[in-house]
C-alpha cells in the first residue's frame, strides 16, 4: 500500500554549494548546472578539482543520492548520482538529496522526482520570470508517493528498461539530424569555398556595405542564430536572452540584410534577415554590393566559419567566440568571390537544399517531441500508480 509523505521526511536534502567555498584540506570535483539533463549527467573529461574544508563534506553526493535543479525546473534537469573515483560536489542551483534507503529505493527516487505532477508542483511553488527559482528546504516539503520497496524496486527496473528503448529511437533522430547538419555544411563548402578556383580575391569590405540607421520604432528585436536563420527572436524563442532596457547603439534591420554576428559569426551565426527589426551593436548589418548576391555573401561567410578560417584570422579568440565586432577587422578579412550568375547559381542550390533538409528536421523533431512526452507520461503514469508495470506490455 502506498503513502504520500513529505521528501523531507523520508531523505535529507541540502543545497549546492558555492566553488568559492574552498578551503584547503579536502578535493572533490565540482559539477556546474550545465552538466545536468534529464536523467543524465556530463563530467567533464578532465574536471576541476577546488578544496573544500572538511565542514563542508556533508554536502558531498554520494552514489545513489538525486540531484534536481531548483532553477528553471521545467528543463527536467534531474539525474541519479552515480558511483565515481572523486567526490561529487553540485553547485548552488541543486538540491541533493539523499535518500533513507530503508524506505526508499534510491533510482524510485529517481523517477518520481521526475514525473509530470512533481515537477508541475516544483514550478508551482518557484519564484521569478526568465529563471524561476524555488529552494531545496521548499522541494522538501513537496509529497511524494512511497510504496513498498517492492513495489519501487518493480516501477524502477521497468522504467530503466522502458525509456531505454524511447531514448534510443530519440538518439537515431538526433542523429539524423547531425547527419542533416553535415551534409548541409559539406555542400555549402562546395558550392562556396569549392567554387572559387579563378575566382577574383577580394576583401569582405568591397563585397559588403556596412549600413547604419537607426530602427524604426516598434520593432522587434532580430538574432542571428548558429544554424544561419536571422529572426526576430519571437519566432525561435525568448528563454535565455539577456535583453538590454536601454538598447544604446541598437540599429535597424530590414529584410533582405547580411547581418553577421561580431562574436558568434565564426560559428555560423550570419545570414539574411527574414524580418525587419532590431538588432544590437554586436551585430555588422550589411547589403551586398552591386555585383554582389547577398544570399550567396551570406552563406559563403557561413562557410568561412563554420569550415574553422574566421577563428584563425580573429585577434582575439574567447570561449566560444571569436572577436570581429571592430567593422575594419571583419571587413580586411581576404574573400574569392564568383561571378554575380555562378553566385545565385550557388545561393539557389544551397537554398533547395536547405528547403530538402528542413522537410526532414521538422519530421525528425516532431517524433522526437512525441517521443519525450511519451517518455514523460510513462514515468508519470509508472510512479503514480496508475500504470501496473507487471502486466504492461502483456497479451490479456
Amino acid at each position: 500500500m502506498s503513502e504520500m509523505i513529505r521528501l523531507k521526511y523520508v531523505s535529507s536534502i541540502n543545497e549546492g554549494v558555492l566553488a568559492e567555498d574552498a578551503d584547503p584540506g579536502f578535493e572533490f570535483l565540482y559539477v556546474d548546472i550545465s552538466a545536468v539533463g534529464q536523467g543524465t549527467l556530463a563530467l567533464p573529461a578532465e574536471p576541476t578539482r577546488f578544496a573544500v574544508a572538511p565542514s563542508r563534506a556533508r554536502r558531498l553526493a554520494v552514489a545513489g543520492d538525486t540531484v534536481v535543479s531548483t532553477v528553471r525546473t521545467y528543463l527536467r534537469a534531474v539525474t541519479e548520482v552515480p558511483a565515481t573515483e572523486d567526490p561529487l560536489v553540485f553547485s548552488t542551483g541543486f538540491a541533493v538529496i539523499s535518500p533513507d534507503r530503508q524506505r526508499v529505493y534510491p533510482r524510485y527516487l529517481t523517477w518520481q522526482l521526475q514525473a509530470d505532477n512533481f515537477i508541475s508542483t516544483v514550478e508551482s511553488i518557484s519564484t521569478g520570470v526568465s529563471y524561476p527559482a524555488t529552494s531545496a528546504a521548499a522541494i522538501g516539503d513537496i509529497g511524494v508517493r512511497i510504496p513498498p520497496l517492492d513495489v519501487q524496486r518493480a516501477v524502477a527496473n521497468f522504467l530503466d528498461r522502458e525509456t531505454a528503448k524511447i531514448d534510443a529511437l530519440i538518439a537515431k533522430q538526433e542523429r539524423l539530424l547531425a547527419l542533416l547538419d553535415e551534409r548541409e555544411d559539406a555542400l555549402r563548402k562546395a558550392w562556396t569555398l569549392g567554387h572559387t578556383q579563378g575566382a577574383a580575391a577580394t576583401r569582405i569590405g568591397r563585397v559588403l556595405e556596412r549600413l547604419e540607421r537607426p530602427p524604426a520604432e516598434p520593432a522587434p528585436i532580430v538574432t542571428a542564430y548558429r544554424d544561419g536563420q536571422v529572426t526576430s527572436r519571437g519566432v525561435r524563442r525568448e528563454d535565455g536572452y539577456t535583453i538590454s532596457f536601454t538598447e544604446h547603439g541598437y540599429q535597424g534591420v530590414e529584410v533582405g540584410d547580411l547581418v553577421f554576428h561580431g562574436l558568434d559569426g565564426f560559428a555560423g551565426a550570419v545570414g539574411v534577415a527574414e524580418v525587419s527589426g532590431k538588432c544590437s551593436p554586436v551585430y555588422h548589418v550589411c547589403r551586398a554590393r552591386e555585383g554582389h548576391d547577398a544570399e550567396y555573401l551570406a552563406q559563403h561567410i557561413r562557410a568561412l566559419g563554420v569550415s574553422g578560417m574566421l577563428e584563425k584570422f580573429a585577434w582575439s579568440v574567447r570561449q566560444r567566440s571569436a572577436d570581429y565586432r571592430n567593422w575594419a577587422l571583419f571587413a580586411a578579412l581576404p574573400i574569392a568571390v564568383p561571378s554575380l550568375h555562378e553566385q545565385r547559381e550557388a545561393a539557389d542550390e544551397i537554398r533547395r537544399a536547405r528547403e530538402r533538409a528542413s522537410r526532414l528536421r521538422r519530421s525528425a523533431k516532431a517524433c522526437i517531441d512525441l517521443l519525450r512526452e511519451r517518455r514523460a507520461a510513462l514515468i508519470t503514469a509508472a510512479v503514480t500508480g496508475r500504470l501496473d508495470v507487471t502486466t504492461y506490455g502483456k497479451a490479456g
